[in-house]
């Protein structure tokens, strides 16, 4: 693709030399007939006249013939530069030919039409075609010499001897001159051609930084977009500016889990568009409670919730927001029964589950999938505690780890002792608390 635009590039520039070409042809048309002119008013060289009238015809009718193509915008033909640098090339070695064989012998040799040859080998170079260089500068050398030859035995011997330029070897040098130019213009092609290759690079090199830094803000709004539907805003905010908050390391938490009762029976009879339904506005009463007291929404796990409080934001009082987000689960649970029942058939009763200690915090998981969530005996118990409520026929089980906490804070709610059990999978008994008659809290 990029060779392609390059290839545009160089074709649209050679197409700009040969209209400066063009141009440059009309100029020397007009010095021409001026030419013309004081022959005629001077009546000097008059027999030269009909020759100059010749080469200004042909230049007219070419340039004539151009001037339709230039407005058909047709000047990219290929041919055209060939034929074109021919004809120029032509008849500036015709004219000085011209004015050597009826002015001056010399002419040939030290006319200042001479010094055309080099202008128009870098017209050609404005092409941007290195074959046309190379053609140009040998064409040029070719009939630069061959004017010379054919004039040199009309020559005077003695002026020869006296101007230096004017001898075989002073045209071997001037002809040097032409050649050496030439070569030198083939570099210029392509360093126009490496120097537009190399701004190419750097600006492809640009617009990808700038692609990377567009898709990276791209991934950072959508990554704070999905941040504000697990944490809070603030929460969010620091995760941006402090990654390494994700990072693996150990932290007090509390975990929470929330879990609906009779999903699998209520699912028996049931769309796939109202179980989704039921889920979404479920998670959503959960998930607005859990991050309205700073919590992190860790998983959806079918019918239950996964919350952490003190990480990957750090704070001293997990259990108290903890406990505040499970009271407002259950008010708002409340509240929405009559509504869960009509739109969905079914009389919604939930279990929670929480307990606070010390966990591994972080990243994990496999290349392709990482995930933040904690890891140890804090978490198992939370959702033990969350599976005893059936046992226990509560709403609510925490440890009094929990129990401590939050002892004394919340004047309408009385904590109630269950005992102490043992949980499978631990080796010692553990105390349960429940609240006691949540029905009057206000």
């Amino acid at each position: 693709m990029q060779n392609i635009q390059f290839e545009e590039l160089y074709h649209s520039e050679s197409v700009k030399g040969e209209k400066a070409a063009y141009f440059l042809r009309w100029m020397i048309i007009l010095l021409l007939v001026l030419a013309a002119i004081v022959m005629v008013v001077t009546r000097r060289y008059v027999e030269a006249l009909p020759y100059t009238f010749i080469l200004i015809a042909v230049d007219f009718c070419y340039n004539s013939f151009l001037t339709i193509l230039y407005i058909k915008k047709q000047l990219d033909r290929p041919w055209i530069k060939f034929v074109s640098v021919t004809l120029d090339i032509s008849l500036i070695t015709m004219n000085h030919f011209i004015t050597s064989t009826f002015a001056s012998t010399f002419a040939v040799a030290t006319f200042a039409t001479i010094l055309l040859y080099p202008v128009l080998l870098l017209y050609a170079t404005l092409r941007h075609n290195r074959a046309l260089i190379i053609y140009s500068t040998i064409y040029s050398l070719l009939v630069f010499n061959l004017a010379y030859f054919l004039i040199f035995p009309k020559m005077d011997p003695n002026i020869i001897a006296q101007v230096a330029s004017t001898d075989p070897m002073g045209q071997i040098y001037k002809s040097l001159y032409i050649g050496l130019f030439g070569i030198s213009l083939l570099l210029v092609p392509r360093t126009i051609r490496n120097l537009i290759s190399r701004q190419a690079e750097l600006l492809d090199v640009k617009m990808q930084d700038e692609l990377k830094i567009k898709l990276h803000k791209q991934r950072e709004q959508q990554l704070i977009e999905n941040l504000y539907k697990f944490v809070s805003k603030e929460v969010a905010q620091k995760l941006l500016n402090d990654p390494d908050m994700l990072k693996g390391k150990s932290a007090h938490i509390t975990a929470l889990f929330v879990d609906i009762r009779g999903f699998t029976k209520y699912c028996a009879n049931r769309s796939a568009d109202d179980i989704l339904g039921f889920l979404n506005r479920f998670y959503s009463i959960v998930a607005d409670a859990i991050i309205e007291h700073g919590g992190l929404v860790n998983k959806f796990l079918g019918d239950s919730v996964f919350a952490i409080f003190g990480a990957p934001d750090e704070y001293v009082n997990t259990e108290d927001r903890a406990f505040r987000a499970c009271i407002d689960v259950l008010h708002t649970m409340d509240s929405h029964h009559d509504e869960f029942k009509s739109e969905f058939g079914i009389d919604l009763e939930i279990g929670i589950g929480i307990d606070s200690g010390d966990a591994l915090v972080g990243n994990v998981g496999s290349t392709d999938h990482i995930e933040y969530t904690a890891l140890g005996d804090v978490v198992n118990m939370a959702s033990r505690y969350e599976k005893l409520n059936k046992r226990f026929k509560t709403r609510i089980l925490f440890s009094s780890g929990i129990r401590d906490s939050i002892e004394g804070l919340f004047d309408s709610i009385e904590l109630e002792y269950l005992g102490d059990h043992l949980v499978r999978g631990t080796s010692s008994e553990r105390p349960f608390y429940t609240i006691k008659g949540f029905g009057q809290i206000g």
